[in-house]
């Protein structure tokens, strides 16, 4: 039977109820992963050799929408993602995940979740209006004691610890006083153990201990920090790679294939 598949809209192909076995060593051309052996999978495309195994064909839960279940899609469109409001045209990002009930959208930079030196667990973005029921999910991060605006329930969320991070917590940063590597945030008690967490800003010299001030702007890579004045001083948001034409990055997705 032909047919599209929302992760492969410009071929139609094998689908689910006629698909071939293939070799156990063909990977997934959603997730990447190998296909066990002589598993069948969920679409095939004759064309291009574009195939879909069966853990991406299945809906999946997201703590940041919990009412429904989501799906890995290509849109053939441009999209907003429904959490952190980019646009696909300003990402490097085609796909993204959708709840084809109610139409929500979700990056996979939001659905995968991030790691920060502010936190030792992996934090996700989560609707916290499940989460902090008294409060009708409003939320403060618990770094800077900000959130993202009002109506935003979807921090960067740690549910074994309950801990939030807001946006601007998280996000990369650049300065002209350390302009070979991206900085984030950190907690000195994570970056300096060794030091007790205590911490000294590398531009203006000053000291710190964790008591007065325990997030530098810190480089991972060569333990560079600026403190908050520093950063002000000569500091900017790192700009993400943007996108102006949606259409030929499609285009592009599938050559490759």
């Amino acid at each position: 039977m032909a047919a599209t598949h929302r992760l492969h809209p410009v071929h139609t192909g094998r689908t689910e109820s006629d698909a071939v076995a293939v070799a156990s060593e063909k990977p997934c051309s959603s997730c990447l992963e190998p296909l066990s052996q002589l598993e069948k999978p969920a679409f095939h495309c004759n064309q291009c050799d574009y195939t879909v195994c069966g853990a991406c064909d299945k809906p999946k839960s997201h703590p940041v929408h919990r009412d429904h279940g989501v799906l890995y899609i290509t849109p053939i469109a441009p999209w907003n993602c429904d959490v952190c409001k980019r646009k696909s045209e300003n990402i490097q990002e085609i796909q993204h995940y959708h709840c084809e009930q109610c139409g929500f959208r979700i990056c996979k930079k939001c659905y995968t979740g991030v790691t920060s030196p502010l936190h030792v667990h992996r934090l996700y973005r989560t609707d916290v209006s499940y989460v902090y029921h008294q409060s009708k999910g409003e939320w403060t991060c618990d770094v800077c004691s900000n959130n993202n605006g009002p109506g935003h329930f979807f921090p960067a969320h740690c549910s074994s610890c309950q801990f939030d991070l807001c946006d601007n917590c998280i996000k990369p940063y650049r300065s002209t006083f350390h302009p070979g590597h991206i900085m984030y945030k950190a907690d000195s008690n994570l970056a300096y153990p060794r030091f007790n967490g205590r911490w000294g800003c590398d531009r203006c010299s000053r000291s710190f201990i964790p008591q007065m001030n325990n997030v530098p702007y810190h480089c991972s890579q060569c333990e560079f920090d600026l403190c908050d004045s520093c950063m002000k001083t000569a500091g900017d948001v790192s700009n993400e790679g943007k996108i102006s034409n949606y259409s030929k990055l499609l285009y592009m997705h599938f050559v490759a294939w």
